[in-house]
Protein backbone atom coordinates (compact mmCIF):
# COMPACT_ATOMS: atom_id res chain seq x y z
CA UNK A 1 0.00 0.00 0.00
CA UNK A 2 1.27 3.54 -1.10
CA UNK A 3 0.04 6.16 1.26
CA UNK A 4 0.22 10.00 -0.29
CA UNK A 5 -0.27 12.93 1.41
CA UNK A 6 1.01 17.23 0.77
CA UNK A 7 2.75 17.37 4.13
CA UNK A 8 4.19 14.00 5.79
CA UNK A 9 5.74 14.87 8.89
CA UNK A 10 8.40 12.27 10.22
CA UNK A 11 10.24 13.80 13.13
CA UNK A 12 13.11 12.17 11.76
CA UNK A 13 14.26 15.68 9.49
CA UNK A 14 12.11 18.48 8.05
CA UNK A 15 8.07 18.09 6.76
CA UNK A 16 8.00 16.42 3.61
CA UNK A 17 5.86 17.78 0.80
CA UNK A 18 4.24 15.93 -1.58
CA UNK A 19 5.93 12.81 -0.89
CA UNK A 20 4.36 8.86 0.01
CA UNK A 21 4.76 6.43 2.25
CA UNK A 22 5.01 2.91 1.13
CA UNK A 23 3.76 -0.04 3.41
CA UNK A 24 4.20 -3.45 3.37
CA UNK A 25 2.99 -5.83 5.83
CA UNK A 26 3.51 -4.30 9.57
CA UNK A 27 6.41 -2.30 8.38
CA UNK A 28 7.06 1.28 5.88
CA UNK A 29 9.65 0.04 3.49
CA UNK A 30 10.45 3.60 1.62
CA UNK A 31 9.80 6.98 2.14
CA UNK A 32 9.71 9.36 -1.49
CA UNK A 33 8.51 11.92 -3.33
CA UNK A 34 5.54 10.67 -5.08
CA UNK A 35 6.64 10.67 -9.04
CA UNK A 36 9.25 8.48 -8.07
CA UNK A 37 6.33 5.62 -7.16
CA UNK A 38 4.53 3.49 -9.96
CA UNK A 39 0.97 3.73 -10.03
CA UNK A 40 0.90 -0.15 -9.97
CA UNK A 41 -0.59 -1.51 -6.47
CA UNK A 42 -3.24 0.11 -3.71
CA UNK A 43 -2.40 3.73 -3.90
CA UNK A 44 -4.65 5.94 -1.36
CA UNK A 45 -4.02 9.48 -1.65
CA UNK A 46 -4.76 12.05 1.03
CA UNK A 47 -5.90 15.35 0.01
CA UNK A 48 -5.33 18.34 2.64
CA UNK A 49 -3.90 15.82 5.20
CA UNK A 50 -0.70 15.66 7.06
CA UNK A 51 0.53 12.52 7.86
CA UNK A 52 2.62 11.70 11.04
CA UNK A 53 3.59 9.09 13.18
CA UNK A 54 0.94 7.54 15.80
CA UNK A 55 0.55 8.97 19.26
CA UNK A 56 2.26 7.42 21.78
CA UNK A 57 -0.31 7.66 24.67
CA UNK A 58 2.24 6.60 28.10
CA UNK A 59 -0.38 6.15 30.61
CA UNK A 60 -3.70 5.73 30.27
CA UNK A 61 -6.61 3.62 32.39
CA UNK A 62 -9.10 2.62 30.00
CA UNK A 63 -10.98 0.61 32.38
CA UNK A 64 -11.98 3.45 34.01
CA UNK A 65 -14.10 5.08 30.74
CA UNK A 66 -17.49 4.54 31.68
CA UNK A 67 -17.68 4.76 35.45
CA UNK A 68 -21.75 4.18 36.87
CA UNK A 69 -21.73 7.61 37.40
CA UNK A 70 -19.74 11.44 37.51
CA UNK A 71 -16.70 11.77 39.73
CA UNK A 72 -15.98 15.46 40.32
CA UNK A 73 -12.98 16.28 41.90
CA UNK A 74 -13.79 16.58 45.95
CA UNK A 75 -10.85 18.33 46.51
CA UNK A 76 -8.60 15.50 47.93
CA UNK A 77 -6.79 12.82 46.38
CA UNK A 78 -7.48 10.57 49.38
CA UNK A 79 -11.10 11.18 48.72
CA UNK A 80 -10.86 10.71 44.93
CA UNK A 81 -9.20 7.62 45.55
CA UNK A 82 -12.34 6.37 47.75
CA UNK A 83 -14.74 7.40 45.75
CA UNK A 84 -13.08 5.79 42.55
CA UNK A 85 -12.68 2.69 44.97
CA UNK A 86 -16.58 2.95 45.51
CA UNK A 87 -17.77 3.37 41.76
CA UNK A 88 -15.73 0.58 40.79
CA UNK A 89 -16.98 -1.89 42.88
CA UNK A 90 -20.36 -1.30 41.40
CA UNK A 91 -19.01 -2.10 38.15
CA UNK A 92 -19.82 -5.72 36.85
CA UNK A 93 -17.51 -7.66 34.46
CA UNK A 94 -19.78 -6.66 31.44
CA UNK A 95 -19.81 -3.04 33.00
CA UNK A 96 -15.50 -2.85 32.61
CA UNK A 97 -15.85 -4.34 29.30
CA UNK A 98 -17.84 -1.76 27.29
CA UNK A 99 -15.83 0.53 29.24
CA UNK A 100 -12.37 -0.51 27.93
CA UNK A 101 -14.20 -0.73 24.30
CA UNK A 102 -15.53 3.24 25.03
CA UNK A 103 -11.89 3.84 25.73
CA UNK A 104 -10.17 2.03 23.08
CA UNK A 105 -12.44 4.07 20.37
CA UNK A 106 -11.78 7.62 22.02
CA UNK A 107 -7.39 6.63 22.23
CA UNK A 108 -8.01 5.40 18.39
CA UNK A 109 -10.19 9.04 17.42
CA UNK A 110 -7.55 10.97 19.60
CA UNK A 111 -4.76 9.15 17.13
CA UNK A 112 -3.19 6.75 20.08
CA UNK A 113 -1.61 3.79 18.03
CA UNK A 114 0.62 2.47 20.77
CA UNK A 115 -0.85 2.84 24.74
CA UNK A 116 0.85 1.95 28.40
CA UNK A 117 -2.16 0.46 29.79
CA UNK A 118 -2.71 -0.25 33.20
CA UNK A 119 -5.56 -2.73 34.31
CA UNK A 120 -6.29 -4.30 37.72
CA UNK A 121 -6.40 -8.03 38.79
CA UNK A 122 -9.16 -9.52 37.61
CA UNK A 123 -9.88 -7.30 34.65
CA UNK A 124 -10.51 -9.47 31.45
CA UNK A 125 -8.00 -8.00 28.65
CA UNK A 126 -9.36 -9.37 25.34
CA UNK A 127 -11.48 -6.22 24.31
CA UNK A 128 -7.78 -4.64 24.22
CA UNK A 129 -6.03 -7.54 23.02
CA UNK A 130 -8.70 -7.17 20.01
CA UNK A 131 -8.56 -4.26 19.67
CA UNK A 132 -6.61 -2.40 16.84
CA UNK A 133 -4.51 -0.80 19.33
CA UNK A 134 -0.40 -2.26 20.09
CA UNK A 135 1.42 -1.28 22.96
CA UNK A 136 2.26 -2.23 27.17
CA UNK A 137 -0.56 -4.03 29.01
CA UNK A 138 0.58 -3.09 32.75
CA UNK A 139 -1.31 -5.57 35.49
CA UNK A 140 -0.94 -3.29 38.81
CA UNK A 141 0.31 -4.60 41.80
CA UNK A 142 -0.38 -3.43 45.34
CA UNK A 143 -1.13 -4.22 48.93
CA UNK A 144 -0.28 -3.09 52.30
CA UNK A 145 -1.26 -6.93 53.42
CA UNK A 146 1.56 -9.16 52.81
CA UNK A 147 -0.57 -12.26 51.96
CA UNK A 148 -3.10 -9.99 49.95
CA UNK A 149 -0.06 -8.24 48.14
CA UNK A 150 1.46 -11.74 47.13
CA UNK A 151 -1.57 -13.29 45.69
CA UNK A 152 -1.80 -10.56 43.32
CA UNK A 153 1.66 -10.82 42.30
CA UNK A 154 1.13 -14.26 41.88
CA UNK A 155 -1.97 -13.99 39.60
CA UNK A 156 -0.35 -11.16 37.42
CA UNK A 157 2.45 -13.75 36.64
CA UNK A 158 -0.45 -16.06 35.81
CA UNK A 159 -1.48 -13.08 33.50
CA UNK A 160 1.75 -12.43 31.66
CA UNK A 161 1.93 -16.01 29.99
CA UNK A 162 -0.90 -14.59 28.08
CA UNK A 163 0.89 -15.05 24.20
CA UNK A 164 -0.17 -11.71 22.49
CA UNK A 165 1.75 -10.34 19.02
CA UNK A 166 0.80 -6.54 19.61
CA UNK A 167 1.00 -6.35 23.38
CA UNK A 168 3.32 -6.92 26.14
CA UNK A 169 2.05 -7.74 29.47
CA UNK A 170 3.83 -6.87 31.99
CA UNK A 171 3.47 -6.51 36.49
CA UNK A 172 3.82 -3.11 37.63
CA UNK A 173 4.24 -1.87 41.33
CA UNK A 174 1.27 0.62 41.38
CA UNK A 175 2.77 3.14 43.96
CA UNK A 176 5.83 3.55 46.47
CA UNK A 177 2.86 3.77 49.25
CA UNK A 178 0.65 1.42 48.01
CA UNK A 179 3.26 -2.21 48.03
CA UNK A 180 4.98 -3.75 50.09
CA UNK A 181 8.69 -3.14 49.91
CA UNK A 182 9.32 -6.73 49.88
CA UNK A 183 6.90 -7.37 47.34
CA UNK A 184 7.82 -4.53 45.14
CA UNK A 185 11.31 -5.65 45.16
CA UNK A 186 10.36 -9.12 43.46
CA UNK A 187 7.97 -6.99 41.01
CA UNK A 188 10.61 -4.52 40.14
CA UNK A 189 13.44 -7.29 39.03
CA UNK A 190 12.78 -7.42 35.65
CA UNK A 191 14.46 -5.70 32.55
CA UNK A 192 11.16 -5.08 30.82
CA UNK A 193 10.61 -1.04 31.24
CA UNK A 194 7.98 -0.53 34.41
CA UNK A 195 5.29 1.79 35.11
CA UNK A 196 5.32 3.59 38.76
CA UNK A 197 2.90 6.32 39.94
CA UNK A 198 5.79 8.36 42.15
CA UNK A 199 5.30 11.69 43.53
CA UNK A 200 1.79 12.11 42.08
CA UNK A 201 0.08 14.37 44.82
CA UNK A 202 0.76 16.73 47.76
CA UNK A 203 -0.59 13.86 50.05
CA UNK A 204 1.72 11.70 49.10
CA UNK A 205 4.75 13.87 49.62
CA UNK A 206 3.42 14.55 52.87
CA UNK A 207 3.02 10.79 53.90
CA UNK A 208 6.69 10.36 52.91
CA UNK A 209 8.28 13.42 54.51
CA UNK A 210 6.47 13.47 57.64
CA UNK A 211 4.04 10.32 58.31
CA UNK A 212 1.37 12.48 58.24
CA UNK A 213 -2.10 14.01 56.32
CA UNK A 214 -4.66 11.93 54.78
CA UNK A 215 -2.95 9.66 52.59
CA UNK A 216 -1.17 8.36 55.77
CA UNK A 217 -4.16 7.90 57.85
CA UNK A 218 -5.72 6.60 55.06
CA UNK A 219 -3.30 3.91 55.21
CA UNK A 220 -2.80 3.32 59.10
CA UNK A 221 -6.76 2.36 58.73
CA UNK A 222 -5.10 -0.41 56.43
CA UNK A 223 -2.98 -1.33 58.82
CA UNK A 224 0.66 -0.43 57.25
CA UNK A 225 2.42 2.74 55.72
CA UNK A 226 5.54 2.84 54.20
CA UNK A 227 8.63 2.73 56.17
CA UNK A 228 9.56 6.23 55.38
CA UNK A 229 11.78 8.32 57.17
CA UNK A 230 11.59 11.83 56.49
CA UNK A 231 12.41 11.59 52.74
CA UNK A 232 10.90 11.65 49.47
CA UNK A 233 8.46 9.16 47.27
CA UNK A 234 12.00 8.87 45.00
CA UNK A 235 14.25 8.63 47.81
CA UNK A 236 12.42 6.11 49.61
CA UNK A 237 12.79 4.08 46.39
CA UNK A 238 16.71 5.17 46.05
CA UNK A 239 17.42 4.23 49.92
CA UNK A 240 15.69 0.83 49.39
CA UNK A 241 16.93 -0.07 46.63
CA UNK A 242 13.87 -0.30 44.73
CA UNK A 243 13.82 2.36 42.10
CA UNK A 244 14.23 0.69 38.79
CA UNK A 245 16.51 1.38 35.90
CA UNK A 246 14.74 2.75 32.64
CA UNK A 247 11.02 3.07 34.36
CA UNK A 248 8.37 5.65 33.59
CA UNK A 249 7.75 7.68 36.80
CA UNK A 250 4.26 8.43 36.15
CA UNK A 251 3.25 11.97 36.72
CA UNK A 252 6.55 13.12 38.60
CA UNK A 253 4.52 16.16 40.25
CA UNK A 254 6.46 16.63 43.25
CA UNK A 255 10.15 16.21 43.05
CA UNK A 256 13.31 17.79 44.67
CA UNK A 257 16.49 18.93 43.11
CA UNK A 258 17.79 15.14 44.47
CA UNK A 259 15.22 13.56 43.01
CA UNK A 260 15.60 14.65 39.62
CA UNK A 261 19.29 13.62 40.28
CA UNK A 262 18.22 10.37 40.98
CA UNK A 263 15.55 10.15 37.75
CA UNK A 264 18.68 10.96 35.72
CA UNK A 265 21.10 8.74 37.17
CA UNK A 266 18.58 5.97 36.68
CA UNK A 267 17.28 7.31 33.20
CA UNK A 268 14.08 6.91 33.93
CA UNK A 269 11.20 8.63 32.11
CA UNK A 270 8.49 10.96 33.38
CA UNK A 271 5.29 10.78 31.95
CA UNK A 272 3.15 13.85 32.17
CA UNK A 273 -0.81 13.82 31.84
CA UNK A 274 -1.60 17.17 31.48
CA UNK A 275 -5.92 16.66 31.75
CA UNK A 276 -5.04 14.96 34.58
CA UNK A 277 -2.73 17.31 36.02
CA UNK A 278 -5.17 20.23 35.73
CA UNK A 279 -8.64 17.68 37.08
CA UNK A 280 -6.78 17.65 40.49
CA UNK A 281 -5.53 20.67 41.00
CA UNK A 282 -2.03 19.99 40.96
CA UNK A 283 0.72 22.35 41.17
CA UNK A 284 2.18 23.81 38.12
CA UNK A 285 4.56 20.19 36.66
CA UNK A 286 8.32 21.04 36.82
CA UNK A 287 8.64 20.80 32.99
CA UNK A 288 11.24 23.45 32.73
CA UNK A 289 13.60 21.74 35.54
CA UNK A 290 12.89 18.34 33.38
CA UNK A 291 13.97 19.82 30.07
CA UNK A 292 17.27 21.38 32.33
CA UNK A 293 17.86 17.75 33.21
CA UNK A 294 17.80 16.23 30.11
CA UNK A 295 15.18 14.38 31.50
CA UNK A 296 13.15 12.27 28.70
CA UNK A 297 9.66 13.99 29.15
CA UNK A 298 6.57 11.86 27.65
CA UNK A 299 2.86 12.13 26.98
CA UNK A 300 -0.39 10.32 28.89
CA UNK A 301 -3.80 10.88 29.35
CA UNK A 302 -4.36 9.25 32.77
CA UNK A 303 -8.11 8.07 32.60
CA UNK A 304 -11.59 9.24 31.89
CA UNK A 305 -11.78 8.94 35.95
CA UNK A 306 -9.40 12.40 36.05
CA UNK A 307 -9.86 14.09 32.77
CA UNK A 308 -12.78 15.27 30.27
CA UNK A 309 -11.21 13.10 27.02
CA UNK A 310 -8.67 10.70 26.17
CA UNK A 311 -7.66 12.68 23.21
CA UNK A 312 -3.87 12.22 22.71
CA UNK A 313 -4.04 15.39 20.24
CA UNK A 314 -5.73 17.51 22.89
CA UNK A 315 -2.89 16.31 25.62
CA UNK A 316 -0.42 18.52 23.16
CA UNK A 317 -2.65 21.26 22.92
CA UNK A 318 -2.98 21.64 26.41
CA UNK A 319 0.84 20.86 27.39
CA UNK A 320 1.05 23.60 24.47
CA UNK A 321 -1.00 26.19 26.32
CA UNK A 322 0.53 25.34 29.71
CA UNK A 323 4.09 25.85 29.02
CA UNK A 324 5.98 28.73 27.10
CA UNK A 325 9.01 26.16 26.69
CA UNK A 326 7.52 24.46 24.47
CA UNK A 327 6.41 24.57 20.62
CA UNK A 328 4.16 23.14 18.45
CA UNK A 329 7.24 20.79 17.05
CA UNK A 330 8.28 20.07 20.42
CA UNK A 331 5.09 18.78 22.17
CA UNK A 332 4.45 16.55 19.31
CA UNK A 333 8.03 15.11 19.91
CA UNK A 334 7.09 14.08 23.54
CA UNK A 335 3.89 12.60 22.04
CA UNK A 336 5.96 10.58 19.51
CA UNK A 337 9.73 10.47 19.50
CA UNK A 338 10.08 10.75 23.98
CA UNK A 339 6.62 7.96 23.95
CA UNK A 340 8.74 5.60 22.26
CA UNK A 341 12.31 5.81 24.04
CA UNK A 342 9.85 5.75 27.57
CA UNK A 343 8.94 2.08 26.35
CA UNK A 344 12.25 1.20 25.06
CA UNK A 345 10.70 1.21 21.63
CA UNK A 346 13.15 3.64 19.73
CA UNK A 347 13.99 1.16 16.88
CA UNK A 348 10.24 0.46 16.32
CA UNK A 349 8.17 3.22 16.60
CA UNK A 350 8.08 6.88 17.34
CA UNK A 351 9.17 8.62 13.79
CA UNK A 352 8.32 7.36 10.53
CA UNK A 353 11.44 5.34 8.53
CA UNK A 354 12.10 2.80 6.73
CA UNK A 355 11.86 -0.91 8.77
CA UNK A 356 9.83 1.07 11.55
CA UNK A 357 6.41 -0.15 12.16
CA UNK A 358 3.89 1.46 10.10
CA UNK A 359 2.19 3.19 12.78
CA UNK A 360 0.45 6.11 11.02
CA UNK A 361 -2.26 9.15 11.54
CA UNK A 362 -3.62 11.78 9.47
CA UNK A 363 -5.34 14.96 10.54
CA UNK A 364 -6.71 17.67 8.10
CA UNK A 365 -4.27 20.73 6.78
CA UNK A 366 -6.73 23.78 7.64
CA UNK A 367 -4.44 26.66 7.87
CA UNK A 368 -2.36 27.44 4.72
CA UNK A 369 -0.88 30.25 6.69
CA UNK A 370 0.39 28.26 9.15
CA UNK A 371 3.14 24.94 9.18
CA UNK A 372 2.41 21.50 9.19
CA UNK A 373 3.04 21.23 12.95
CA UNK A 374 0.70 24.29 13.56
CA UNK A 375 -2.14 22.59 11.53
CA UNK A 376 -1.82 19.58 13.92
CA UNK A 377 -2.03 20.84 17.30
CA UNK A 378 -5.68 22.31 15.48
CA UNK A 379 -6.92 18.89 15.62
CA UNK A 380 -8.54 17.01 18.43
CA UNK A 381 -9.55 13.82 16.27
CA UNK A 382 -7.60 12.38 13.89
CA UNK A 383 -9.16 11.12 10.41
CA UNK A 384 -6.60 8.38 9.65
CA UNK A 385 -5.06 5.74 11.80
CA UNK A 386 -2.89 2.50 10.70
CA UNK A 387 -1.45 0.50 13.04
CA UNK A 388 1.16 -2.22 12.08
CA UNK A 389 0.45 -1.64 9.26
CA UNK A 390 -3.82 -1.94 9.00
CA UNK A 391 -6.26 0.53 8.58
CA UNK A 392 -7.80 1.39 12.21
CA UNK A 393 -9.44 4.50 11.42
CA UNK A 394 -9.94 5.79 7.45
CA UNK A 395 -12.27 8.45 7.06
CA UNK A 396 -10.02 11.46 5.59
Amino acid sequence: MILKAPYIVTMEGPVLKDHAIWVEGEKIVRIAPQKEFSKNGEIVDFPNTILLPGLINCHCHSELSQLPESLPYPGSFVLWIDQLTRLKLQMSPTDTEAGIKTGIQKLLEGGTTTVADHMSIGTDLKPLLDSPLEGIIYIEILGVEKQRAENFYQQALKIQKTKDDKFKIIPTPHAPYSLLPEIFAAVASTDQPLSIHIAESAEEFLLFQENAGPLFEFLQLKGKTPPANKETPVHYLERLGLFPDRCMVIHGNYLEDADMTIVSRRKASVVHCPGSHAYFEQDRFPLGFFLDAEINVALGTDSLASNETLSMLRQMQMALKNYSELTPESVLKMATVHGAKALLRENEIGTLKAGKLANIIGVPFRNAGRSAYDNILLSEIACFSMIRGIVARGIC
